[in-house]
């Protein structure tokens, strides 16, 4: 995650107990890029400045999935390093007159995109799964 999604989950979610989601979130472990942060903590490490080789070695090796949360510069710096096999969009259904757009800050002129999957959840909203092609 960037720095600014690793500050807003830390500061709302660190410590917190007796929701299994948050508990969930809080165990795994995280990693931060970040050209301002000196240190992190609440399970988490530094990417460094080669956020694209530190994700590629990351990608490398055996176990679970990686998810980035939350939208960011960085998103363009993944796209453009091909680092994205899958983007799933959450989507909730808010009327709001300003906010930050999706892929604002991403060159997204070579992204090609294809529809995989949708799945609707009970509170009305959706989320779009689409991977690069």
């Amino acid at each position: 995650m960037g720095r600014v999604t690793y500050e807003f989950f830390r500061a709302n979610w660190f410590g917190v107990t007796g929701n299994p989601y948050v508990e969930k979130i809080g165990a795994m472990p995280k990693h931060v890029a970040s050209r301002s942060l000196d240190e992190v903590d609440w399970n988490a490490t530094l990417l460094g400045p080669d956020v694209v080789g530190a994700i590629e070695r990351l990608k490398a090796q055996p176990g679970k999935d990686l998810i980035k949360h939350g939208l960011s510069r960085l998103d363009d710096t993944l796209l453009r390093a091909r680092l994205v096999d899958e983007l799933r969009l959450w989507i909730r259904p808010a009327v709001v007159s300003a906010g930050q757009r999706l892929f604002e800050d991403a060159d997204t002129s070579s992204l090609h995109l294809k529809f995989t999957r949708v799945r609707e959840l009970a509170n009305g909203s959706v989320i779009l799964t689409y991977v690069p092609s």
